[in-house]
This record gives structure tokens, sequence and C-alpha cells, in this order.
């Protein structure tokens, strides 16, 4: 992408723009109700989800605004009708440029943020692996010492409750 672009955000009496970059600027000087000469680049703030959001004064107020959706409506418009969520389009809910984002719905979104959801190997907290669940499953008989879900549990180093999800299918879906 070329120089930035800037536009006015819709709704706030153009003392804010948002650029094609995802940047945030204030038109608003501290304390004096005039407009200042130069404008101020905004420090947008990080949800823990990780999307980006600024505070901006409307009558009085200050109101928390997500930067994706800034520039949507300030570069695309209102959403059309039934799509009025946006989408990363990288999965990186940081990434504000224009470029990257989209207006869906929410079936689109759900099933685009699908696919994003660490399960199995690959979660941060997992203890069995797909080749671990796989035997378990094939060896499993309820109620049997050696091959019941608490011996295979203590065998894989997980509780019980943890291994009957595996074995019955409620945990480690995407696995056959």
């Amino acid at each position: 992408m070329g120089e930035e672009t800037w536009r006015p955000i819709p709704g706030f009496d153009g003392w804010y723009d948002v650029s094609d970059a995802g940047r945030v600027r204030s038109w608003k000087v501290r304390g004096r109700p005039d407009r200042a000469t130069e404008p101020t680049v905004l420090r947008d703030q990080a949800h823990k989800n990780g999307m980006r959001y600024v505070s901006l004064r409307r009558e009085g107020r200050y109101v928390k605004c997500l930067v994706h959706r800034l520039v949507m409506l300030a570069f695309i418009g209102e959403p059309p009708e039934g799509e009025s969520l946006v989408i990363h389009l990288n999965k990186d809910p940081g990434d504000n440029r224009l470029p990257n984002l989209a207006y869906a719905s929410q079936e689109v979104v759900s099933a685009f943020h699908l696919e994003t959801i660490a399960r199995g190997e690959s979660h941060l907290n997992a203890k069995l692996t797909e080749s671990a669940v796989r035997f378990s499953r094939s060896v499993y008989v309820p109620g049997d010492d050696r091959v019941g879900c608490s011996a295979l549990a203590e065998d894989f180093g997980v509780r019980p409750a943890a291994m009957h999800l595996a074995l019955t299918g409620k945990t480690w879906k995407h696995v056959e």
C-alpha cells in the first residue's frame, strides 16, 4: 500500500479521522473547544482478544470504538443487511488495514474462527496426543483394570474425567 489515506469517522462531526492503515487521529485540543491545526495520532489499546480499540469523545462522553469497525465505516460505509460483523481476513485481530477487513454474517464469522481454534495436540494445555486417543479408543474396555478408563488415564497422565471425555468423543472429536 502506498501513501496512507485518511477519512473522517462518521458520527464524530469531523473531530476524528481513521486511515486505511488502521490508525486513528484526533483534531481535538484538550481543554479547548477549537480545532487543532495539526491532528494527533491516537494510541490504540489491545483488548484481551487482540482487537484494537480507541476511546473517542462524543457528546461529552468517551466511547470505546473498535478500530476495525471505524475503518470499515469510514471507507466502505454501513454494513450490508445481514453482514453486521467485521472479519480479519488474515485472522490477525490486530491488523486493521483496509485490505484485511470485510463485512460478514455471524455464520461466516463463526465458521471462519472455527478454523483458528487450537484443538487437539496444538492446544496449549493438551496432555494427550491424537495417537494416544486413537490407541485408547481401540483398546478401551469399560470397567477393565488394565484398559478401563481409570487405567488408561493413569497410563497417559490425565484425570479419569478427561480420559472419559476423550473416549466418548466429547473431546477430541476430530480424531477418528
